[in-house]
């Protein structure tokens, strides 16, 4: 790339770098750190290199899968039980 003078670099990140999850929290942890790693390379990149290297990230949002789903049951059980011995 360097010796193109262009290319890319895509690095994937996600939206729980960004916004507070619960039961996530090391996740979270390792793709904010991909979204910081990501700005600290574009810039090093922009200023040793020029503006033709770009690096991006992509943060995807929550998806509705099965597993999410079964998460999700379980959870409402857990406040149930809870809500009875409280």
């Amino acid at each position: 790339m360097v010796a193109q003078g262009k290319g890319s670099i895509i690095n994937f990140s996600s939206m729980a770098a960004f916004r507070p999850m619960t039961r996530v929290c090391g996740y979270a942890a390792a793709k904010a750190g991909i979204s910081n790693f990501t700005a600290y390379m574009a810039t090093e990149c922009a200023k040793k290199f020029g503006e033709g290297i770009r690096v991006n990230a992509i943060a995807p949002g929550f998806f509705i899968t099965e597993e999410v789903l079964c998460l999700e049951n379980l959870l409402l059980s857990y406040a149930v039980i809870l809500t009875l011995f409280l």
